[in-house]
């Protein structure tokens, strides 16, 4: 009975060596650094305390009324990337998961004409733009033209990357 229970206790040693030997200690980024961005969908006032009012600056802004949750976030999110558009301005692309291509592919389908007002927390809370669903967005990717200096669009998808390096090394193995 003592030798079956030294295997045992040498089994359960293997595998947590095996398992240790596989994780690896991802480093926590900065809160200065960091950029987490919230997607909203434009609502109606009648929803009472699951609806709530907000001021948006820019071309497709003004005063809407938008869900109380997010419907995408950073666990959305495969990459940000700031691009300079031929007018001047800067624009941000999202490149987004299959989770997050499938929720985008069924608001804009559905919601045809409907905003997302788009929000960053770079580290303050601040309302960066609206986007009019046109179209049906199915390609997975997101652009928007943010009321920010090319410098804060460099830092938010700087810190949006940031973010999501540091969810997908909480979920992955090495």
């Amino acid at each position: 009975m003592k030798s079956h229970s030294s295997r045992i206790n040498l089994n359960l040693l293997l595998i947590a060596i095996l398992f240790g030997a596989g994780c690896q200690t991802s480093k926590r980024v900065k809160a200065e650094d960091a950029t987490h961005i919230f997607i909203f969908m434009e609502t109606h006032s009648g929803l009472g305390e699951m609806a709530r009012k907000v001021d948006i600056d820019g071309p497709n802004g003004g005063t809407m009324y938008i869900g109380a949750s997010p419907v995408l976030n950073d666990v959305h999110i495969e990459e940000a990337s700031a691009h300079d558009a031929a007018d001047g301005s800067v624009a941000i692309q999202l490149q987004l998961n299959r989770q997050g291509k499938r929720i985008l592919e069924n608001m804009s389908g559905a919601y045809r004409g409907k905003r997302l007002a788009v929000s960053a927390s770079f580290p303050e809370l601040r309302w960066l733009c609206c986007v009019r669903m046109d179209k049906l967005m199915s390609d997975g990717h997101l652009t928007f033209f943010p009321n920010a200096s090319p410098e804060e669009c460099d830092r938010i998808a700087k810190g949006m990357n940031l973010v999501i390096a540091e969810l997908n090394s909480k979920h992955r193995y090495k």
